[in-house]
This record gives structure tokens, sequence and C-alpha cells, in this order.
């Protein structure tokens, strides 16, 4: 006889993942604001979104 126990967020954890997230991305707005975009030519290079998170972890 096994319980089978379904895990749920409770409203305070849902809105501390939401204030988290957002704080993220805040973060990641200043960040790539502040960081230089080098320009080649017609091409750009800068720091975008997707790269922000794996340089936070770092």
């Amino acid at each position: 006889m096994s319980i089978a126990q379904k895990q749920t967020a409770t409203q305070s954890q849902k809105l501390m993942i939401f204030v988290l997230s957002m704080s993220l991305y805040g973060l990641a707005t200043l960040f790539t604001e502040l960081i230089p975009k080098f320009q080649v030519g017609v091409v750009e290079f800068s720091v975008e979104y997707f790269l922000f998170i794996p340089l936070t972890l770092a």
C-alpha cells in the first residue's frame, strides 16, 4: 500500500517564485544595459538575456 502525495505550491510560494523571477529579470536588464555593445560593420555583438542566467549561476 503506497501513499502518493501530490506536491503543490502554496500561494505564498507562488508569490515568492514570481518575485524572484521578476528580480532576476530586472538584474538581467540592468546587466545588459551596463555591458557595452560592440558593432563591427553591420554585425553587433552584445550580451543577451539568455546568456545572463548561465553567467549568474557560474
